[in-house]
């Protein structure tokens, strides 16, 4: 914190949801107001910049619960003068049951940003595959911007890190050193798919997707 300050950074710090807790925050009207009260408590009193509401996952019976959330929250951290982000899931061929929580015009409404959390096409468990095709990510971030104002409301997630996915088994994250290291001492050449804009590479029953400079500058670029 101190050296993030004396670099002239400034600070929004995460909140996330915990397993259990998530129906009560968001479904009973209380509770979800002595919470917002919390947080933007500890925003003036740690003096951060702003807060990035993060709560992933939600079942889309949350979805009006989360808007009802934002629209409590946002105005008591405004009076602050104080920053909001909202991190939400992409839209873009993702499964309802994952992204229908998020309301991104109600939300937009009720935040300075949108952080679109535009990785984990494929994840831990699901079949191996790049982490953000480039398609898929620029479908994604058009749609965000379509549907919540403007460029001017969001933040583009990109991501940083593989998964190696072992035949049968769940995907282990890996970053890119890790999956570069872990190359060269199985003899695995790295190869680069043109289409998905991602690195791979496979040794004995294993397949590996990372991110490296030429994937994250396609994203960049779009």
């Amino acid at each position: 914190y101190d050296t993030a300050r004396s670099l002239g950074l400034k600070m929004y710090p995460l909140i996330t949801n915990k397993t259990g807790a998530t129906d009560a925050i968001l479904g009973d009207p209380a509770i979800r107001t002595k919470t917002i009260d919390n947080i933007v408590k500890i925003v003036q009193e740690k003096n951060y910049d702003g807060i990035n509401i993060d709560f992933e996952l939600l079942p889309p019976k949350h979805r009006d619960n989360l808007t009802a959330f934002m629209a409590e929250f946002y105005p008591k951290m405004k009076a602050a003068n104080k920053t909001v982000i909202i991190s939400v899931f992409p839209k873009v061929d993702v499964t309802e049951d994952v992204s229908g929580a998020y309301d991104y015009p109600a939300l937009a409404q009720n935040a300075d940003f949108l952080q679109i959390m535009l990785y984990d096409k494929h994840w831990a468990t699901s079949e191996p595959g790049a982490i953000a095709p480039v398609d898929w990510y620029e479908k994604n971030l058009k749609y965000a911007v379509d549907n919540s104002g403007g460029v001017h409301k969001i933040i583009a997630g990109v991501s940083a890190y593989g998964y190696d996915w072992k035949k049968g088994g769940e995907g282990e994250t890996v970053t890119y050193a890790n999956a570069v290291v872990k190359a060269e001492q199985k003899g695995a050449k790295i190869l680069y798919d043109a289409a998905a804009q991602a690195p791979h590479n496979s040794y004995d029953d294993h397949e590996v997707w990372f991110e490296n400079k030429e994937s994250v500058a396609a994203k960049l670029d779009i």
